[in-house]
């Protein structure tokens, strides 16, 4: 699948909307500054994702994850590497002390999909709205892993790995925190070109309101 320059700034452009929406609900979290870089779009292999967001294929991150399905059908993610996690969590709920038979890692957990679900879901409603369609979320998932084995397993059969995938990516900075994380949309070609021809019937105004 090969995009033309119009289509590509298109869905960089829905990309950058959702996006913002994402790091302005980062900042009220955080109360802080949120910097968010361009999205970028890659159509790409998938063994090749895990480069070009930056990150080597063996690097632990933490991810919280939803399937999308509707309009489109795909993985969003939201992915900070192991050691930031942690202190996301800090900078929103502080210190837990350990307390007698509470499992502190499950709390940890617990909060990080909360922050992800908010993110990613406030990221896909105004993409959403933005081309008039349903767009379904799945329950949040977290998960710890290398990066290229999160990916892979959010496309699914062992066969589907030499399969070209688009990814729609975007890094949110913290300014006063030594925190960042990357928000991901993992498509595959087919819904890609439903992607496309919706936008074209938004920029045509062939969709009713």
């Amino acid at each position: 699948m090969k995009l033309s320059a119009l289509e590509l700034d298109a869905l960089i452009e829905v990309a950058n909307i959702g996006m913002n929406r994402a790091a302005t609900q980062l900042s009220a979290l955080l109360n802080d500054a949120i910097a968010v870089t361009v999205p970028k779009v890659h159509i790409i292999p998938l063994n090749d994702v895990a480069s070009a967001l930056g990150y080597a294929k063996d690097e632990a991150a933490v991810c919280v994850w939803q399937g999308l399905g509707g309009q489109i059908a795909g993985t969003a993610m939201l992915m900070f590497p192991s050691q930031e996690s942690r202190s996301l969590v800090n900078a929103l709920v502080g210190s837990v002390p350990s307390l007698a038979g509470i499992d502190m890692r499950t709390f940890e957990h617990e909060a990080m999909t909360e922050i992800g679900n908010i993110i990613i879901s406030s990221a896909v409603a105004v993409i959403s709205d933005l081309l008039r369609g349903a767009i379904m979320l799945s329950t949040p998932n977290y998960v710890e892993d290398n990066l290229q084995n999160l990916i892979n397993e959010r496309v699914g059969n062992e066969e589907r790995h030499d399969m070209n995938v688009i990814v729609m990516f975007a890094t949110l900075r913290a300014a006063q925190r030594d925190v960042h994380g990357t928000l991901i949309l993992l498509l595959g070609v087919d819904s890609v070109s439903k992607l496309i021809a919706r936008i074209n019937a938004v920029l045509l105004g062939k969709l009713d309101d």
